[in-house]
């Protein structure tokens, strides 16, 4: 289940990124955006799917995915950073 995965990944990212000390809140913030993320691009998927192709928008969604995934880290300590 694709929930399952982004619950292990972030927990794996906790674990390797132990500097980043994110409170029970933060990390719902995290992962309900994932969630509210996941059911606003459904429709619009469906339909990007039905005009240029299942593949392409697939390969487009794992890149923004891949992009945001590895963004996280950098982003949590820069908001660590301002506060």
């Amino acid at each position: 289940n694709c929930c399952l995965f982004i619950t292990d990944l972030i927990s794996l990212m906790l674990q390797v990124y132990g500097d980043i000390e994110w409170d029970k809140m933060t990390q719902g913030w995290v992962l309900s955006s994932f969630f509210y993320g996941y059911i606003v691009t459904q429709i619009p998927g469906g339909w990007l799917a039905g005009k240029y192709g299942g593949k392409r928008v697939m390969l487009m969604g794992l890149i923004i995915y891949g992009i945001s995934t590895m963004l996280i880290p950098p982003a949590a300590r820069y908001v660590l950073c301002m506060r």
